[in-house]
């Protein structure tokens, strides 16, 4: 399961970060994208960023509050 997680995690760092520059362009006003997937792109961002803190939440309780068998 934990596995998992790193790997998801992982992913979505990378996905943000490959997606970072689109963003900035559009403050620059250098090849801007259309206004449909302005909202769209800050749609996946919020949700990236909640399963990202989700998985890191979900990690730590598990490092902190360990079941003792």
């Amino acid at each position: 399961m934990r596995k998992i997680i790193n790997y998801i995690l992982i992913l979505l760092i990378i996905w943000v970060a490959l997606l970072y520059p689109i963003r900035s362009a559009w403050f620059e006003g250098v090849n801007q994208i259309s206004e449909d997937l302005h909202g769209i792109y800050l749609l996946f961002l919020f949700f990236g960023y909640l399963i990202c803190s989700s998985g890191m939440g979900l990690m730590l309780y598990k490092m902190c509050f360990k079941r003792k068998e």
